[in-house]
């Protein structure tokens, strides 16, 4: 390195200390600036000082980079050039946006910054603790914002058009025991009761997947809606699974029923109108049947082969 290139890392070399004070390295001393500090070198200490500011400056680098994602990856290998391009992944926060705004068919950016500007709010109606999610994390508070706005835009004074992605992208190849495992255990719930339930409710001629509330209305549950009456329509199976899981959760299992004979009285009541061939009264024997099955199969929550039955 020539004498004059090293002088000019010196002289313009910048770093952070311990105690956030800016420091600038300068040999001239006669330069007068109150924002920072000057650190007066000599001839002696001008190598050290070069390999000092290296040092510094990779470990800030170290210290952003590690601020951003703990499992920042390395992808891209290239075998012919043997050259790694390093992918650093995007913030938890901006993951978790962008996975529940592709579930529920809603725009990222904006959902992002009204989740900035509605945090404070969000958090200050107590709306999760209502729903009985009192030790929620970071995902949970996120999808249930991101629920809450697709649902009633309304609540933060949004028109839903302005919110509404027609391009977003939609899952075909939905791994529901998998999805179901990972949203429950979020969520605090028993994934076998989620799971036997929608099998009770949608699998038609015991054939999973037959049922047009399951294929139409993206309602794995056979939800329904009270307002209207007719089942519950979904922008996506994941977000029929989702709700499925926020209605036990909030309804069923903090109120303390949490056995499918309790579930039923409300759930699957006998004589029900959308039950006109009184098929509800098998519904808690399939149900428990279908738990057992399904706790006697583990690798059914990695999406192993499972036959149900009806």
């Amino acid at each position: 390195m020539m004498q004059n290139d090293l002088d000019n890392i010196i002289d313009e070399a910048i770093f952070m200390s311990n105690n956030n004070k800016k420091y600038v390295i300068d040999r001239n001393v006669s330069i007068k600036n109150k924002n920072v500090k000057k650190l007066i070198i000599n001839k002696k200490m001008e190598i050290l000082v070069g390999i000092g500011t290296v040092i510094i400056c990779t470990s800030i680098l170290f210290n952003t980079l590690s601020k951003v994602d703990s499992k920042s990856t390395l992808d891209n290998y290239d075998n012919n050039n043997n050259n790694k391009e390093i992918i650093i992944q995007i913030p938890r926060q901006e993951k978790y946006i962008q996975k529940y705004c592709d579930i529920y068919g809603l725009k990222p950016d904006v959902v992002g910054e009204l989740y900035k500007t509605n945090k404070e709010y969000f958090n200050s109606i107590n709306y999760l603790k209502t729903s009985g999610f009192e030790n929620y994390n970071e995902e949970v508070e996120i999808l249930t914002f991101v629920r809450h706005l697709y649902q009633k835009p309304e609540d933060f004074n949004v028109d839903k058009s302005i919110i509404i992605n027609p391009n977003s992208y939609m899952n075909n190849n939905l791994k529901e025991e998998v999805f179901v495992k990972y949203h429950s255990d979020l969520l605090g719930i028993d994934p076998a009761l989620v799971l036997a339930i929608e099998y009770q409710e949608t699998t038609f001629n015991e054939e999973r997947y037959a049922s047009d509330v399951y294929n139409v209305y993206n309602n794995p549950a056979g939800l329904i809606d009270f307002n209207s009456g007719k089942y519950w329509e979904f922008p996506s199976k994941e977000a029929g699974i989702i709700e499925h899981i926020y209605q036990l959760k909030k309804y069923y299992i903090d109120q303390g029923k949490t056995t499918p004979e309790q579930i039923k009285l409300n759930y699957a009541p006998d004589k029900a109108k959308n039950d006109p061939n009184d098929l509800n009264q098998y519904w808690v024997e399939n149900v428990n049947s279908l738990m057992e099955d399904i706790k006697s199969n583990p690798n059914i929550w990695n999406n192993g082969d499972y036959k149900t039955k009806n």
